[in-house]
């Protein structure tokens, strides 16, 4: 009756402290009950009860935020998401001055190259054309494209050593075209900077990564200590 709710909570708190018994003539359970009573657990009654719902709340946060996530990606026109990717992945490689080679691949030797000079109009004209989903060679085309927005010569700079294969054995993808993907350079490494071996003539420089990128990469290796990916 016009009492605002923290006011109506104190006076509950208050009204139960007063009917309860005096800490001298209580039990631990009667503390407990008691302390439950005005709504404050008790710790170790906090812990027992609390712990597994934490963690199944948590558990429910995490699977309601997968199906958000999963309706907001079909919910996007596929063209368009596949043509942001690829143009920020040659943004990413391209050298400056900046410009951005499309290479169609349609055959086997039939590669037919467009230039654009900013990453927006490469990015209307993927959409526009569904160049992404009318060619034969979709992702045949994304990798020659990586390699002459990089440069060639860039792309074998980058390499540990310039005979390394950007596709490996059975056809998978090397560890330098991954990091050509991801960070726009095509270094043999995923740790961090450089690192030297040896000394004076010598000396051996590896290249990792050399900035951070927005998409991450993980490595089952990792975990067994045989390899280490930078922060």
């Amino acid at each position: 009756d016009g009492d605002s709710p923290s006011s109506a909570v104190c006076r509950c708190g208050s009204e139960a402290s007063t009917a309860a018994p005096s800490g001298s003539d209580m039990s631990s359970e009667d503390s407990e009950r008691a302390a439950t009573s005005r709504g404050i657990a008790a710790p170790e009654a906090s812990e027992r009860r609390g712990g597994p719902l934490a963690a199944q709340g948590a558990k429910a946060g995490a699977e309601a935020a997968a199906v958000e996530l999963a309706r907001r990606f079909r919910a996007l026109d596929s063209r368009i998401l596949l043509a942001k990717a690829a143009t920020c992945m040659l943004s990413n490689a391209a050298a400056s001055p900046a410009s951005y080679v499309w290479a169609e691949v349609s055959e086997q030797r039939a590669v037919t190259c467009k230039e654009f000079l900013k990453p927006r109009d490469l990015l209307q004209w993927l959409v526009n054309e569904d160049a992404l989903g009318a060619v034969k060679c979709p992702v045949l085309s994304l990798v020659c494209s990586l390699a002459l927005t990089r440069g060639m010569s860039a792309v074998r700079g980058d390499m540990d050593g310039p005979g390394a294969p950007l596709v490996g054995v059975f056809g998978h993808c090397s560890q330098e075209l991954t990091n050509l993907c991801i960070a726009g350079r095509a270094v043999s490494n995923v740790f961090d900077g450089e690192v030297s071996f040896g000394e004076g003539n010598d000396c051996i420089t590896l290249r990792g990564i050399s900035a951070p990128s927005e998409v991450g990469f993980l490595s089952a290796l990792e975990p067994l200590g045989l390899c280490e990916v930078g922060r």
